[in-house]
């Protein structure tokens, strides 16, 4: 009788273990792979001049807080600032104060919002000078996400596909035969010019002087 009541005390135990882990909320970060993808724009350039890249979402899944790292080819390029975008509010934009970092992060963090930014558009506009002695060719900007802190309002991590992107420094423009025939015949013919006008100016001279 006693072995029968101990053992519908345990399974009555059991059953209310049960019912209380079922009825207890998830609180550990899960992970929302999604569809989204952050894409860097690829733009043309000219030695000594500036390029401005833009940072996108695109099929934004929702987001609150995202992390991102931006890496260059500093021999050729050099970060002169970055720009808030579209999707972020100004005050939740954190960008690195050193320009000089490679990679450099920028960050943005409204952890505090009870919805997620659905937005797609411009994350972030980076501008960069372009060095003067920079060779022409294919410059990658590459891009790394810290996906530990880039969450959802329930607190899950959300997964992002990457496109990197690239500054094309276009080769300099060189003088053509046809460019420089054009400019010899202008001078020769401003030369010409100024030879005629001297003359005719000292034949007026000589008339007036001899009355």
């Amino acid at each position: 009788m006693q072995h029968n009541y101990i053992r519908h005390l345990i399974i009555i135990c059991i059953l209310t273990l049960a019912v209380l882990t079922l009825s207890v909320p998830a609180f550990a970060a899960g992970t929302e792979t999604g569809t989204g993808t952050i894409t860097v724009d690829s733009v043309s350039a000219k030695s000594g001049e500036t390029a401005d890249v833009a940072v996108r979402v695109e099929n934004n899944p929702g987001i609150v807080t995202v992390l991102l790292k931006i890496d260059y080819d500093s021999s050729v390029l050099t970060l002169t600032g970055a720009e808030n975008g579209e999707v972020f509010a100004d005050d939740t934009a954190i960008f690195g104060n050193d320009l000089t970092m490679n990679p450099y992060t920028v960050l943005w963090e409204d952890g505090l919002s009870t919805e997620n930014h659905t937005a797609d558009g411009v994350l972030v506009i980076l501008h960069f000078a372009v060095k003067a002695d920079a060779p022409a060719g294919d410059y990658a900007i590459g891009l790394e996400i810290d996906e530990s802190s880039t969450f959802n309002t329930d607190l899950q991590t959300v997964a992002f596909q990457l496109q990197n992107g690239a500054v094309r420094i276009e080769p300099a423009r060189t003088p053509r035969h046809t460019d420089v025939l054009i400019a010899g015949i202008a001078v020769a013919v401003v030369a010409c010019l100024t030879v005629v006008g001297t003359v005719f100016a000292a034949r007026r001279r000589k008339r007036a002087a001899n009355g």
